[in-house]
């Protein structure tokens, strides 16, 4: 016997957590490069992402942090480094680290 088939359920949509100003994001995990700040053809196909995507739509994160791995703002540090070492500018840097992050939240750009 089969399950009977799902109701849809319509509810009003509750007020959104931004702020006003702030953008609504789909939030996807476009690829995953582990540790690809550490060699060079990860990091290459890390910049050519970002080419391919385009700084605008990227947000760069770490999960570093953990006892075997460097601390997170070194970490940050050390793939802003690769990115540049493979040709990211320092606008699409600042895009993916300062600019994408604090529109997202709703914050005043410094």
């Amino acid at each position: 016997m089969s399950d009977p088939p799902m109701t849809p359920r319509t509810q009003s949509a509750p007020s959104p957590p931004w702020g006003e100003g702030a953008h609504r994001a789909n939030i996807e995990r476009v690829d995953h490069y582990e540790g690809w700040y550490k060699t060079d053809a990860q990091a290459a196909a890390a910049a050519a992402l970002v080419k391919k995507v385009g700084a605008e739509h990227l947000i760069v994160s770490t999960d570093c942090g953990q006892t075997s791995n460097v601390y997170p703002t070194d970490c940050l540090a050390l793939a802003a480094r690769r990115l540049r070492d493979h040709g990211v500018t320092q606008r699409e840097l600042d895009l993916m680290y300062k600019t994408n992050p604090a529109q997202l939240l709703g914050l005043p750009l410094l």
